[in-house]
């Protein structure tokens, strides 16, 4: 991409409260070379009820807006829209709208390892032819996880809490209860030398307790001074459907999802969240329109029957997602990476592929031109931008 100008809205109902247009021009950027790029962000009020964030607020309109023209300038230039995104992705030192350090090189690894695991190319071919504080407070005291309590938090005794956005409750809270164990373990240390090696947790704590050791220690997370250093988190994603053009049913067939968690506190709670995250966006992307009366404004979408969240049977029927061991992060707590929002971020890749897929029919059908594909992408607005003719519904 030479330049690029863009401008969009955000509809944030009938306040500006929680507006996520600016979050979005950050986020549009993505990975690619930005020193072209001028975005403007606009709020917009309409006469329905104020929006609100949620995963990843701003972040994956941003992202996918700056996705979606990347596979526009492929079908205008009749390119791989793969090989344009690697022409343009942001190389180490390359001016950029933050001057933030870029992971490029990890960045290149992971892209080619989830190339090689996903078998990219050769589909390609084939289709054109738990608790994470505990175990962390665990590991500082040296005990077993089953010896960890942890408490619901409240304003008493926690007058500083704050939303859980950002991705940033995992580093916030571990960071934290690590600090806190350290400096209870600084404590427990002379008892600990007193009694031997012999002397288990028990004996520890119970000694602590006779000679009036103070075993509550307290850490508070102060972002502006307890973060040294930012981090990327860094992730792919190749996505297949299927579509029936006769009636516009779909299937996400497979995801392969390869992401940077640094080195993860807790594999199977992270591998959740990508799971997790991943469905939200496809429900976001195929299923899910809200619809308001034009002239009263009232929610017509109010139930079920209407508003489609996803199901059991709208989960990829090939799922796969590997973790990017990536130690070398030392911005992290423990080395490791926020990993609940960027996935949301990545479920674009599902309504490019759909696409594709559409793109495919219409051009059995003698349509090739770039076509304008608003989410989310219904079934009746697949099957209308398929052109299927009233030949494909005859029997042979």
């Amino acid at each position: 991409m030479i330049a690029a100008k863009v401008d969009f809205y955000n509809d944030t109902g009938c306040d500006k409260n929680e507006a996520a247009s600016f979050q979005a021009a950050l986020q549009f950027y993505n990975c690619y070379d930005a020193e072209a790029y001028k975005i403007t962000p606009y709020v917009v009020l309409t006469d329905t009820p104020s929006t609100t964030w949620m995963r990843a607020p701003g972040s994956e309109c941003g992202i996918a807006m700056s996705e979606i023209i990347m596979d526009h300038i492929a079908s205008e230039l009749g390119l791989d829209p793969f090989n344009v995104r690697l022409k343009n992705v942001r190389t180490h030192g390359s001016p950029g709208h933050r001057q933030l350090p870029w992971d490029g090189e990890n960045f290149q690894k992971l892209i080619d390892k989830l190339r090689v695991s996903s078998n990219y190319d050769e589909r390609k071919l084939r289709i054109r032819k738990f608790n994470e504080v505990a175990q962390v407070a665990a590991k500082e005291l040296g005990i077993s996880v089953d010896m960890i309590s942890v408490k619901p938090t409240n304003s008493l005794t926690n007058p500083n809490s704050a939303p859980t956005g950002g991705s940033t409750t995992s580093d916030a809270n571990c960071w934290a209860i690590a600090e806190a164990c350290k400096e209870l373990m600084s404590r427990l240390n002379p008892i600990k030398q007193k009694l031997g090696k012999g002397a288990n947790w028990i004996q520890l704590v119970s000694q602590a307790y006779n000679d009036n050791v103070d075993l509550c220690a307290r850490k508070y997370f102060n972002g502006n001074v307890d973060v040294k250093h930012h981090f990327y988190v860094i992730a792919g994603i190749v996505s297949e459907v299927e579509v029936d053009v006769l009636t516009g049913e779909r299937q996400v067939t497979r995801v392969d999802i390869c992401e940077d968690a640094g080195r993860s506190i807790s594999p199977k709670i992270d591998l959740c969240q990508i799971e997790g995250a991943l469905v939200m966006g496809l429900g976001m992307y195929l299923t899910e329109i809200v619809k308001r009366d034009p002239n009263s404004g009232k929610l017509l979408t109010n139930g079920s029957w209407e508003y489609k969240p996803p199901t059991a049977l709208d989960i990829p029927i090939d799922f796969r997602i590997t973790l990017y061991d990536n130690p070398n992060n030392t911005a992290g707590v423990m080395r490791s990476k926020a990993v609940g929002e960027p996935p949301l971020c990545l479920s674009v890749s599902v309504l490019n592929a759909l696409r594709h897929a559409i793109s495919s029919a219409r051009k059995d059908a003698g349509i090739e031109k770039w076509f304008q594909f608003d989410s989310p992408a219904t079934v009746e607005q697949v099957q209308q931008l398929c052109h299927s003719s009233i030949a494909q519904f005859r029997f042979a």
